[in-house]
């Protein structure tokens, strides 16, 4: 019964009750004889396709080639770290970093402070509480994506003199970060942080392979990734 129960569950909640609709109604239509056999194939499809998204190992899969591209460096160094603002937890390896090294720490991105300048002062509050006094922050509330983080970025570093900075993200989106610091010749140290597959020694049983709206979500991330190393490729 808990093997059934979790299957029904499953495919009677979003995405998968996308998935049951869409099949049903493509054998709906196989039965009836209507609208003849490409529709049928196209429904059916979509189905599948929605279903293999929100299964974990494929959005693992998919997630991993980005975590990889960028290797962890060793004892990293610098004289400013920059955490870009973003999805995953960025922040709070950015501050055990400052912790180690004693440099000053820039927040880039962080544009919804200027329409909540309550959270800005909560967030200097809470950092000081970490231990990094305010003249070692520098918060940058312009840039919008990573194109501009970067810009941004090397902005700060040419005007207060910064020469070997460490730009900490998110392991899915450091390859995105490389690529950007190439194009505009930022000369700095990427440190990928939250991975979330890559070295994990992740096991897969049968629940894996249902689908699930946090498979959906991890692959819509990735996706968003690989869209986005084809556009800045491409644009910039």
């Amino acid at each position: 019964m808990f093997v059934l129960k979790k299957i029904l569950a499953a495919f009677f909640i979003p995405p998968g009750l996308f998935v049951t609709l869409l099949a049903g109604a493509a054998v709906w239509l196989l039965i009836r004889k209507r609208k003849g056999i490409k529709l049928f194939v196209f429904l059916f499809g979509l189905a599948v396709l929605i279903w293999a998204l929100s299964a974990a190992p494929v959005s693992d899969m998919l997630t991993r080639s980005l975590e990889k591209a960028v290797p962890q460096p060793r004892n990293p160094q610098g004289d400013v770290i920059i955490v870009l603002h973003g999805t995953g937890q960025r922040l709070g390896p950015a501050v055990s970093l400052q912790a180690q090294l004693k440099v000053p720490l820039v927040l880039c991105g962080y544009n919804y402070l200027d329409d909540y300048p309550e959270e800005e002062s909560r967030l200097k509050r809470s950092l000081q509480a970490s231990g990094i006094p305010e003249e070692m922050l520098i918060i940058e509330t312009e840039s919008r994506d990573t194109q501009e983080n970067i810009r941004f970025s090397k902005a700060i570093c040419r005007e207060r003199g910064f020469s070997k900075p460490l730009v900490v993200t998110s392991a899915f989106h450091s390859r995105r970060v490389r690529l950007t610091c190439r194009k505009q010749d930022f000369r700095a140290v990427i440190v990928p942080v939250s991975y979330t597959v890559l070295g994990q020694g992740i096991r897969y049983g049968w629940r894996d392979w249902l689908p699930m709206a946090e498979g959906l979500y991890q692959t819509s991330l990735a996706l968003n990734e690989y869209l986005g190393l084809v556009f800045y490729g491409i644009a910039y």
